[in-house]
């Protein structure tokens, strides 16, 4: 394969780790542009479904980055409650989970 080939061939990431950091960066930006439309939404007399909505995707984004900073940090893929490895289909599933299913289970919902 030439060199010119090989240069417009499209890297496609093998290290399970890069794809999801790729998926959470993605995830990100989807937030994000998620947030700036609901941001431009006036909320009208406190609509609880509107208030919702930008608190759920404000948390969402904490999340992603507090995955980031994991991944930064190489404890990414580590249970924050009990450090067993998370299950790659845990993390395929919601690239910013920070926890097992088991731990999760044992949490109070919406911790």
């Amino acid at each position: 394969m030439s060199i010119a080939h090989a240069v417009r061939q499209p890297v496609s990431p093998t290290d399970p780790q890069e794809t999801l950091r790729q998926a959470l960066e993605q995830c990100r930006r989807d937030r994000c542009a998620q947030l700036a439309l609901l941001d431009n939404v006036p909320v009208q007399n406190g609509d609880p479904v509107a208030v919702a909505r930008r608190e759920s995707a404000r948390q969402v984004l904490a999340m992603i980055d507090l995955a980031l900073a994991r991944m930064h940090l190489g404890t990414y893929g580590v249970c924050v409650h009990c450090s067993s490895p998370i299950p790659a289909a845990r993390l395929e599933a919601v690239p910013y989970a920070d926890g097992c299913v088991d731990c999760l289970r044992l949490l109070p919902p919406g911790r």
